[in-house]
């Protein structure tokens, strides 16, 4: 499996996550099989999350389309995404 850790800011945690949750059925059709949404204790509009992916191929080709950069605009992403891949052990 193939996992993605990402972190960034946003304008408004309660409007992302409500679109982050209505992009659910996108995330999987593209080889998501779970997600975990972690608020930065200091600072609640700053969220890491972590997800597991079917495959490494499949992760890259979502996390680097435009469909994912536009979702990211429209919900108010506030920094620049820091997106590591990872494998697991």
């Amino acid at each position: 499996m193939t996992y993605i850790l990402i972190t960034h800011g946003v304008a408004d945690f309660d409007s992302w996550q409500s679109a982050f949750n209505d992009a659910a059925a996108m995330r999987h059709a593209a080889g998501e099989k779970s997600a975990q949404i972690f608020r930065d204790a200091a600072d609640p509009n700053l969220i890491t999350g972590l997800f597991e992916w079917d495959k490494y191929e499949n992760a890259r080709e979502y996390f680097e389309s435009t469909r994912w950069k536009t979702a990211m605009q429209e919900t108010g992403v506030t920094s620049a995404p820091k997106i590591t891949f990872l494998d697991g052990v």
